[in-house]
């Protein structure tokens, strides 16, 4: 069993990482803008958590703020962490628990 999978980017070009090496290591290792910029990654068209481990095979596209799914991720999210506050009113959640800012 390899220890590596191959990634393919949207422009075609195909490379090699560890495997279970998460989206944001791929992010941050082509550009540090490019990880800030993203909130998420789709794996073979299926939208995942930026952090999750990649262990197969698989084309990979960044999500950045100004994509449409992650508008829906937010949204997401947010009901999450309305739900873990047990509220139902935003302007009750102290405005630091949604968002932290590196």
């Amino acid at each position: 069993m390899s220890n590596q999978v191959a990634v393919t980017f949207p422009d075609g070009a195909r490379r090699e990482f560890p495997k279970n090496t998460t989206g944001f290591d791929i992010a941050k290792g082509i550009s540090p803008s490019l990880a800030k910029r993203t909130v998420a990654m789709a794996l073979d068209g299926e939208v995942m958590d930026l952090t999750d481990p990649i262990s197969r095979d698989a084309k990979i596209e960044f999500i950045n703020r100004d994509d449409p799914r992650a508008l829906e991720l937010i949204r997401a999210e947010l009901d999450v962490t309305m739900a873990l506050t047990g509220t139902r009113d935003l302007r009750s959640v102290d405005r630091g628990v949604l968002w932290s800012v590196d």
